[in-house]
């Protein structure tokens, strides 16, 4: 029986190459939280503490991320679907809530593609892959994503795409900045970290899954915020807004319910985590969500 505490890192070994670190706390129905692109399990702390108080909350770091074993010549978004399957074999945990953000959130979906009676519901926090886009949008995030752009960026630059992130930087978060700056500190490190960006930048742009979301069998709830800076792409889509482009995937999905959060960035369960909390927590009770 795990308790209410939250655990120390744990991990466990998917397969020959890949282990996987995880906290685990809580009792109750299993959660399991998803990271974006460029953070780790870490950036769901202000929700897997309170939800806890309900449910077996799980949080990973992906392959590649955080504590978890380093590697991405192997990189998509069905790789990381199939590890975190695997990982959840090795649990022996049956059926889950699966919460993901930004690309979290794309790889639940492939999750469930893969694995239709995987989960019982899904949480999607600014999902990837509701903005969809051309090959030449493509290739041009392609290029601005490669280890050589990232590498080169100063640090002005650095902390103004943290700030990007967020309606209004919470003090909270400055361990997503420090975790950076240790990284930099060391080339090998930071040429991985670079790597892993690019690698997974791409394989989101060549797996998108706007056109699986009709066949998604599980109530979702989906999360943006209203101040979202990084979806709509702002430079190749001006004319979009946040809410366009979360209604339009929302309404793809037929058990859908889509809730909008004022005063809130791209890491609106961060920000917000008090009004994220209560909503998820009123969905899974079949309650009805206000704000």
């Amino acid at each position: 029986m795990i308790n209410t505490l939250q655990q120390l890192p744990l991990t466990i070994q998917t397969d020959h190459q890949t282990q996987i670190s995880y906290t685990d706390s809580g009792t109750g129905p299993t959660m399991l939280f998803i990271h974006g692109l460029g953070s780790n399990g870490k950036a769901f702390m202000l929700n897997s503490s309170e939800l806890s108080q309900y449910y077996r909350c799980i949080t990973v770091d992906l392959p590649g991320y955080g504590a978890s074993s380093k590697e991405n010549d192997r990189i998509s978004m069905t790789y990381f679907a199939g590890q975190l399957l695997l990982f959840l074999q090795h649990l022996k945990l049956g059926e889950v809530i699966l919460i993901g953000h930004s690309m979290g959130a794309q790889i639940a979906l492939h999750m469930v593609h893969l694995h239709p009676t995987l989960a019982t519901d899904l949480v999607l926090i600014a999902p990837a892959g509701f903005e969809t886009f051309n090959a030449m949008e493509r290739q041009w995030i392609e290029s601005m994503t490669r280890p050589g752009i990232l590498k080169s960026a100063s640090y002005e630059q650095i902390m103004s795409a943290f700030a990007a992130n967020f309606y209004v930087f919470p003090g909270e978060a400055q361990f997503m900045v420090e975790d950076r700056l240790r990284l930099m500190e060391s080339k090998a490190d930071y040429d991985f970290y670079c790597s892993l960006i690019y690698h997974a930048t791409t394989a989101m742009l060549d797996e998108p899954i706007f056109h699986m979301l009709g066949s998604v069998q599980q109530n979702a709830l989906i999360i943006f915020g209203n101040e979202d800076q990084l979806i709509p792409n702002q430079i190749l889509h001006p004319g979009a807004t946040t809410k366009s482009v979360a209604e339009k995937g929302t309404a793809q999905l037929p058990l859908s319910h889509l809730l909008m959060v004022s005063r809130a960035g791209h890491f609106v369960m961060f920000e917000r985590p008090r009004i994220v909390n209560d909503a998820i927590h009123s969905f899974l009770r079949g309650n009805r969500i206000d704000v």
